[in-house]
């Protein structure tokens, strides 16, 4: 063989199989990052709800009023309140003559995150309610998961007497 008709570099049918193999191991790559991103997405959220709960709490101590930490949404037909829409903070003024008077302190917007977020124990009609010493009416919990949980990757807020909140982390369902 002469050394003009040697080959150098690749055909095409080499070049679209490389491209294929490439294409399914991106598309594999793809799958598991975005599980990844959605599953420590959850983490800020969990705290961000953590801090509303401590500003529902010195709102009640600053102001000796009852505060109340409800959802946005309340659909309760599975039994349990979605928080997932949103959650404001309301401070309730009792009047001598005992009227409420109810002023909304903060709103936060719904969830911008495939996350499931809810609670059995605290809907719009039964408010997380903090009274003015700072403790809890009832105690109860949350739990927020991503949908695509994996691991330990649950967290399981519960609220304690004292108006602080308990955090661990489960196994995903």
């Amino acid at each position: 063989m002469s050394r003009l008709n040697r080959q150098y570099g690749l055909n095409l049918i080499e070049l679209m199989v490389t491209l294929a193999i490439l294409g399914i191991i991106i598309s594999a790559a793809t799958g598991s990052f975005s599980g990844l991103f959605a599953n420590k997405s959850v983490g800020p959220t969990v705290k961000l709800f953590e801090d509303s709960i401590s500003m529902a709490r010195r709102e009640a101590l600053k102001t000796g009023s009852r505060v109340e930490v409800s959802p946005l949404v309340d659909d309760v037909s599975s039994g349990v309140a979605d928080w997932t829409s949103g959650w404001a903070i309301n401070r309730v003024d009792v009047a001598a003559d005992g009227t409420e008077t109810t002023t909304l302190i903060r709103q936060f917007p719904a969830l911008n995150l495939t996350a499931i977020f809810t609670s059995s124990d605290y809907t719009q009609a039964n408010p997380l309610t903090l009274l003015p010493a700072g403790r809890v009416q009832n105690t109860g919990r949350f739990d927020m998961y991503s949908n695509e949980c994996t691991g330990e990757q649950r967290y399981d807020l519960n609220v304690l007497i004292s108006g602080m909140i308990s955090r661990s982390r489960t196994l995903c369902p």
